[in-house]
């Protein structure tokens, strides 16, 4: 199979990327060193008698849009042990410590010796992978020792099976999978036009039970309260600095209505915090902020804390999705949703599915400028029925899709992937 050739040399070009890339990349650094113990740390701590559930995601969004899943194996299984597997530093690095899993490592990189000794290593008993992580040795050892695999909260897109050369190769790594759960209708279109005969079901989006859970378990943040006392605030989430050009050209407009703002970069590096301050005036940042700081004087307030988006949206008058100015698209829009309040992105959104399901919905509007920005923030000020049923459409849209966890567990306990276990 000649893709199989050029996916070796990928490889090898991509390991050499991340290499040279470490001399001036924390991350890429993080990256080579993270996985240079992997092994021996499994070696040494994965029993042979153990019943292992291995859980890969590609990185922080992927852990996020998984977790409800592996918390309820987790509390389901007891007597099975949890393997969770990054293939990024930003999701190991946050998450080295979760409660929920037994075992977290990096993933090894693929390649036929690395996949094969993990995967004798550590003889799952069920292999979950979250949303688009393939790697084709991993998934054909998987398949090849007949050890179950499910991809779940799938995201398949025409484009992508149509695509000259990763197309026919995505399609042999599909197969392997023991069962996809897709996300939506529009990946059943697009495999059914390409005629493939996989194991597929719709089992919606695991995110929708994550946000819904983070909102239920909501904690007030009484310095965010402080400062937005009063005032209509813009949350910014996940910003990039085309995303605070725009909002900074609005902002005067938004003050001069009593309006604040928080941003909260993607990255948080001194890049973007610089950025930031030298576009918008009465500047505070969070990490110096106290029960005795005087806020009266501040308008625009930095978020250089990691943790806090995800509560921050409650607080929002609109919540801004950041991402939406750059050809790699919007961040998370549903966990700004669940608080049924306004969400607002820029135009590069459509290749995901939420962001175009949540504009139809009304829940949703994205905006191409900063002209747009500030007519829509106008509309939603004056017209208080317009804001309201825009809010209520927002929180709607999250509420009337949960439940993908409970489907996906069904299927497992219906199809006993895990029957060893004495609570299935």
């Amino acid at each position: 199979m000649p893709e199989l050739f050029f996916y070796q040399i990928f490889l090898k070009i991509y390991l050499l990327s991340v290499a040279v890339a470490s001399l001036f990349s924390k991350k890429a650094k993080l990256w080579l060193k993270g996985r240079r113990y992997v092994f021996s740390y499994l070696e040494k701590n994965v029993k042979k008698e153990e019943s292992v559930i291995w859980f890969h995601c590609a990185s922080l969004g992927e852990f996020e849009q998984g977790r409800p899943l592996l918390e309820a194996l987790k509390k389901k299984y007891t007597d099975h042990k949890i393997l969770l597997t990054f293939f990024s530093p930003s999701g190991f690095e946050v998450q080295k410590d979760y409660a929920f899993a037994d075992y977290i490592t990096y993933l090894p990189f693929d390649g036929k010796k690395n996949a094969l000794r993990f995967i004798r290593t550590v003889s799952p008993k069920l292999a979950i992978f979250v949303k688009y992580e393939f790697w084709y040795y991993y998934l054909k050892y998987l398949h090849e020792q007949h050890i179950p695999s499910l991809l779940i909260s799938a995201q398949i897109r025409d484009d992508m099976l149509r695509s000259p050369f990763y197309g026919r190769f995505l399609k042999k790594m599909l197969g392997y999978f023991h069962h996809i759960f897709l996300q939506n209708q529009n990946a059943f279109t697009a495999l059914k036009e390409h005629k493939l005969s996989l194991r597929v079901s719709f089992g919606g989006d695991t995110r929708f039970d994550r946000v819904w859970e983070i909102k239920e378990r909501f904690e007030k943040i009484p310095l965010i309260e402080k400062f937005t006392a009063n005032h209509p605030c813009i949350i910014a989430g996940s910003v990039w600095p085309e995303d605070v050009k725009v909002l900074a050209h609005v902002f005067p407009f938004w003050k001069s209505n009593s309006g604040k703002i928080i941003l909260a970069p993607h990255e948080p590096e001194k890049g973007i915090f610089k950025k930031i301050k030298n576009s918008f005036e009465n500047v505070c940042f969070f990490s110096t902020l106290n029960d005795k700081t005087d806020l009266s004087g501040c308008d625009c307030l930095i978020i250089d804390r990691f943790g806090l988006l995800s509560r921050l949206y409650h607080y929002g008058f609109c919540n801004y999705i950041g991402g939406g100015f750059r050809k790699s698209g919007i961040h998370n829009v549903l966990e700004a949703a669940v608080y049924a309040k306004p969400v607002i992105f820029g135009p590069y959104h459509e290749k995901f599915n939420e962001a175009v399901e949540l504009i139809k919905e009304k829940g949703a509007i994205s905006v191409r400028n900063a002209e747009d920005l500030q007519l829509a923030l106008t509309r939603y000020l004056k017209d208080e029925r317009l804001y309201d049923y825009a809010s209520k459409m927002a929180g709607e849209y999250v509420t009337q899709r949960r439940g993908s966890t409970d489907i996906i567990m069904q299927y497992i306990q219906e199809k006993r992937l895990l029957t060893s276990c004495s609570n299935s």
